[in-house]
């Protein structure tokens, strides 16, 4: 029998795809959660596990990508970089396929709109706080 060879790639990525799904969950439950302390859960865990499993997890999304970015540099930048020069007149910033830029600017967009307290991001930010208003009102129901 052949011994197959590890292949720290596929580690990486499944690795990646699964602290996604938690920071995935653990970010809808803290958006929903309300403010304070209180007997809150979701799930099972209450607010102070799901704070604690997504700053955990949060880290080690981190160190898993500078590793995935590693794997796959080559690919990465082949998604920057164009093959073949466009004609001048339809040519991008320093030779850059429209796909990064335009994510860029998305991005960019998006954080100025955070900052700045503007649609889209305050329509979340909003209904964050209408539900942790509402989580805060059923606990002082319960008191």
């Amino acid at each position: 029998m052949s011994n197959p060879r590890f292949n720290g790639r596929a580690l990486v990525s499944t690795l990646l795809f699964l602290v996604f799904i938690v920071l995935l969950f653990s970010s809808v439950a803290l958006y929903i959660a309300p403010h304070g302390r209180g007997p809150w859960s979701f799930l099972g865990l209450d607010k102070h596990s799901w704070v604690a499993l997504h700053i955990v997890f949060g880290f080690l999304f981190l160190f898993v990508t500078l590793f995935h970015l590693v794997f796959n540099v080559k690919i990465l930048l082949s998604y920057l970089r164009r093959k073949r020069p466009l004609k001048p007149e339809t040519q991008t910033a320093a030779g850059l396929k429209p796909e990064p830029i335009l994510a860029l600017l998305l991005c960019l967009l998006l954080a100025i709109a955070a900052y700045a307290n503007l649609p889209p991001a305050s329509w979340l930010l909003a209904g964050m706080h209408a539900s942790q208003a509402s989580g805060n009102a059923q606990q002082g129901n319960q008191r």
